[in-house]
Order: C-alpha cells, then structure tokens, then sequence
C-alpha cells in the first residue's frame, strides 16, 4: 500500500495492489484507534487508486490508514499537517 502526499493536508490517493476482484474495507482511525472514517470500496485485480477527501477538519497529528481485504490487512501511518 502506498500513500500520498506525506503529509497530507485535505485528501489522500491510497494506491492498493489486489490479486482478485473483490470488496475491501477502507479504514481511518487517529493515533489511539478511534475510527475517524469507514469506506467499503469495490477492488478491482492489479493496481487500484483510492481518495480520501474532505479531511481538512481533521487536526494535524498522526492517523493510521488500514485496509482489511479478506484475512489480509495492511496499515500505514500517515501525518495531517496544518493549513
């Protein structure tokens, strides 16, 4: 899983490499764990691209960034900076 751009200011492109067509779970939470936001999205086999919009009101900090497809999930820290 890639992320961009480190750090983000109001979106983030996820770039997820799936080995089938199916459905994954799109999922950010703040640094303690509380869910920020929730996306179910249709994966598609090969490269796929993801946006997380509007994320302007989210406070600078830490936030984990996870996408559980099948038993298989991966997590990533990203960094919200400050306008």
């Amino acid at each position: 899983m890639k992320v961009f751009p480190v750090p983000f200011e109001n979106e983030i492109t996820v770039e997820w490499s799936s080995s089938s067509n199916t459905k994954a779970r799109l999922i950010l939470m703040n640094i303690e764990g509380q869910l920020i936001q929730s996306n179910n999205i249709e994966v598609f086999e090969g490269d796929n691209l993801f946006k997380l919009k509007n994320l302007s009101e989210l406070s600078a900090g830490t936030y984990l960034l996870s996408i559980q497809q099948g038993s298989q999930v991966s997590i990533i820290k990203i960094i919200k900076q400050q306008r």
